[in-house]
């Protein structure tokens, strides 16, 4: 995959996601310049900010994403506190993204990209 991305010189656009501590060093040493978010189980998340972020730092990566379901507001200011992104998925209702919005995530993947730009978000 990176080495497709690198191919059509699309590196600055793609963010890897998923089993980052399995394979964070095999893409490092592929292309450092690979961006790559921790994706973590809603356990985590909801029960255990802190080590979350702790993982995150460990493997020196900008963010993580995450099921908007258990975005929680310790966790996001925990990761903002450490100047670490979070992506949030899986939202297709306005009122959740409204409320992921008001939560402070800096990124929301959804597959109503309309709904998303529709007076939700500010030009």
């Amino acid at each position: 995959m990176i080495k497709l991305a690198e191919k059509m010189d699309m590196v600055d656009q793609i963010v890897i996601t998923g089993k980052i501590p399995e394979c964070v060093e095999t893409i490092r040493e592929i292309n450092n310049s690979v961006t790559m978010f921790y994706e973590f189980s809603d356990e985590i998340v909801k029960n255990e900010p802190e080590n979350a972020v702790k993982k995150i730092r460990e493997f020196q990566l900008p963010g993580c994403i995450i099921n908007f379901k258990a975005a929680n507001t310790k966790f996001i200011r925990e990761c903002k506190l450490h100047g670490l992104s979070v992506l949030v998925w899986g939202l297709l209702k306005k009122e959740d993204m409204q409320e992921m919005i008001k939560l402070g995530v800096d990124s929301i993947m959804t597959d109503d990209i309309a709904l998303l730009n529709n007076g939700l978000i500010k030009n």
